[in-house]
């Protein structure tokens, strides 16, 4: 079944066409890629699914009811999550305030909502997900002084409190060391085998090869080749946008 499907979706600044109607679907429980160089328009992609930015033509269809033109807020409710290339955490919080700050994020007007600590069963949901990312033990410190790779973490441990059937992963390992690159794998091969969806961007072809199924590729906005990550690594017109040749 497909979670996700986007069919001619196109996105314009200005004169510039930064997603040129791109067609692309993800199966439930599948860890499917998207790959493109600098410019070509992935994370542009991920906004527009996720409502940061309105679309200029396309459908996007989320469990079959289109999502085209909702607030992000209404689209996480229907059970799509997200993280961002640079991790976007409340630095002044703890990681435990920024983790209640996702739950409230499912609320129409959450920005208004006093800063509380959540109710009991609240709690232990993000226990469970802060647990689950190795955080626990720094629940109480800020997020502003832990390290980068554990702010990556945190915001990860963020975009599953919601609970999300499809999580969108935007370079989930850039930024990293290489400890860290083989836990955030780890960890994304355990919510696969939890049942989770996930649509990955990321440059480092390790990543995509031991986790995506299947890989879509993108170039100057256009979808150039689809299949294994095999089959894209071989295919000659992504030879030719990542080396020129």
């Amino acid at each position: 079944m497909k979670v996700i499907e986007i069919s001619g979706l196109t996105k314009r600044f200005g004169g510039l066409v930064a997603v040129d109607q791109v067609d692309i679907h993800v199966n439930g429980n599948e860890i499917a890629g998207l790959i493109g160089p600098n410019g070509s328009g992935k994370t542009t992609l991920f906004n527009c699914v996720t409502g940061l930015y309105p679309s200029d033509g396309g459908k996007i269809l989320f469990k079959g009811d289109e999502i085209s033109g909702l607030p992000s807020y209404k689209i996480v409710q229907k059970g799509l999550g997200r993280t961002f290339q640079l991790a976007r955490v409340f630095k002044e919080l703890t990681l435990y305030q920024n983790m209640i700050s996702a739950q409230k994020h499912l609320e129409e007007n959450f920005l208004k909502t006093p800063m509380k600590r959540c109710d009991p069963q609240v709690c232990d949901h993000i226990d469970y997900w802060l647990e689950f990312v190795g955080l626990i033990p720094l629940k109480d410190e800020l997020a502003g002084e832990v390290s980068y790779g554990q702010q990556k973490l945190l915001e990860f441990a963020m975009g599953l409190v919601p609970e999300p059937e499809l999580i969108l992963l935007d370079e989930p390992t850039s930024g990293v060391n290489p400890i860290m690159i083989e836990k955030i794998m780890s960890l994304i091969r355990k919510l696969h085998d939890q049942g989770k969806t996930m649509f990955i961007i990321e440059h480092n072809m390790k990543v995509v090869m031991n986790l995506c199924e299947r890989v879509y590729v993108l170039d100057y906005g256009k979808k150039i080749c689809e299949g294994t990550p095999a089959e894209v690594q071989r295919d000659e017109k992504v030879i030719e946008a990542y080396f020129g040749y």
